[in-house]
């Protein structure tokens, strides 16, 4: 089974589409924030989510309940914007923001885990930060000293992640 995780108006055929939202396209509503989750474990193979996790506050408790839910090599997509673009801070209901590194601490690397576990439950497949369209000529090591130092260089982070259990 595939779960499109916090689908808003973008409902996908053959997923179950969940979002804190009701309408008449949703399968669940329910607050991300509270757990658990209304699923049973190991019940998803795929999950999507596409600008929803900067919405939560809860990280750990939403990894933790992912981990859950998903089934072992299960892969997990996930869109967010870029900690320094201005997209991270125009919504007052982003609750959360990240960067290259949120994802490898998410995963285990960096001797950080926080699923509290102590072992590691997720591993990047690949991760694309997407620069500004106007900077995508620029070399990616020029671009990451570039993002050190400026806002605006990166716009989102587009990572795959997959459960290990």
């Amino acid at each position: 089974m595939k779960l499109n995780f916090g689908c808003g108006s973008k409902a996908r055929e053959g997923y179950v589409n969940v979002d804190i939202q009701e309408a008449d396209w949703i399968d669940k509503s329910f607050n991300f924030e509270k757990t658990p989750y209304p699923f049973k474990e190991n019940q998803f193979t795929y999950v999507i989510s596409e600008q929803v996790l900067e919405h939560v506050g809860n990280l750990p408790a939403v990894f933790d309940e992912l981990h859950r839910i998903c089934k072992n090599n299960a892969i997990i997509e996930i869109t967010v914007p870029y900690v320094g673009s201005k997209s991270a801070y125009f919504d007052l209901g982003h609750k959360s923001f990240f960067n290259d590194k949120s994802f490898t601490s998410i995963c285990g690397n960096d001797n950080y885990d926080v699923s509290r576990s102590g072992r590691q439950r997720f591993k990047i497949k690949n991760m694309y930060i997407h620069p500004q369209r106007y900077l995508r000529w620029l070399h990616p090591k020029i671009l990451k000293i570039l993002a050190t130092f400026l806002n605006n260089i990166y716009v989102q982070i587009d990572v795959k992640i997959q459960v290990i259990k």
